[in-house]
């Protein structure tokens, strides 16, 4: 055999036992499945992993490793039991990173549904809660809900105030009509409806609206004319009956007469009314055009 020939033919050899290793490949790949269990093998065709040859097939399941080797350092992980306050402050400050606004004036508030429309709605409350929520990394959604919690619950309880108040308040008019009733007869009759003309006499007289505005700022009376506190609006009136005239000047005596004026002076009602009524005095004195100081009041 000369030497090319020899060549050659190691050639051939050489090429039949790399032939003989794809054939051995081939059927390593084929094997390398074979021997998985069912569940495996379902999961290795769902993931797309596969091909014809065991190379493939491992890097398809080294790619499928590093992607959930990716997943699995990008994920969250429970505080144990033994976890400090520093674990637990990183665990939540990991998990509401991305569902809470970078500050407060993110945080974004509306009334909900079915609110009273007089209901109030302190916006410098509203400011502080924005603030209190990234101080605690509220979510967002989280304090939207809780902002709402609270503005319903508030409602409530503003609503059940005011009908108690509102039930008090129906109640104390009740007692003062029955007070009127009794000392001014039957609501509507004559006698009544002259009390209470001599009640606005009064009224007008001492301080006139602005002394009704505070009558009623204070609900002693309300817009509607009705009386709280009776024992105040009788004494008034017994002054418009008593002591005011019909131009609203006091004059005080019987018959609208000013025991003080020099010409219907008369001095047993000066000595009774400058003892028993010292204030009365001093304003029958002034509106006779004299000087309390001269009666030593």
């Amino acid at each position: 055999m000369t030497m090319l020939e020899g060549s050659a033919a190691e050639a051939g050899s050489l090429d039949a036992g790399h032939g003989g290793a794809a054939e051995g490949s081939a059927a390593s790949a084929s094997d390398l499945l074979s021997g998985l269990d069912r569940d495996s093998r379902s999961w290795i065709d769902a993931n797309g992993i596969g091909g014809e040859s065991t190379q493939e097939i491992l890097s398809g399941l080294v790619t499928k490793s590093r992607e959930m080797e990716s997943l699995i350092g990008r994920s969250v992980r429970l505080p144990g039991e033994d976890a400090t306050d520093e674990d637990v402050a990183g665990f939540y400050d990991r998990v509401t990173e991305r569902l809470r606004p970078q500050d407060p004036s993110g945080y974004e508030y509306s009334l909900p549904e079915g609110m009273p429309e007089d209901m109030p709605y302190d916006a410098d409350f509203v400011d502080a809660w924005r603030q209190f929520s990234h101080e605690m990394k509220l979510p967002s959604q989280v304090s939207s809900k809780a902002h709402d919690w609270f503005m319903q619950n508030a409602a409530k309880a503003v609503e059940a105030q005011w009908q108690q108040s509102q039930r008090e308040y129906d109640d104390k008019l009740r007692a003062a009509s029955g007070t009127l009733e009794e000392n001014w007869g039957r609501a509507g009759s004559e006698t009544f409806e002259a009390n209470q003309e001599y009640f606005h006499k009064a009224v007008n007289a001492l301080g006139g609206e602005d002394l009704m505005q505070e009558l009623q700022g204070a609900g002693l009376v309300d817009e509607f004319d009705q009386i709280a506190a009776p024992h105040l609006v009788m004494a008034l009136s017994r002054i418009g009956r008593d002591h005011l005239s019909e131009d609203h000047m006091v004059t005080g005596g019987a018959g609208g007469k000013n025991p003080f004026a020099d010409d219907s002076k008369n001095w047993g009602e000066q000595n009774a009314i400058i003892r028993d009524d010292p204030q009365l005095a001093r304003n029958l004195i002034r509106a006779a055009g004299k000087s309390p100081q001269t009666y030593k009041l």
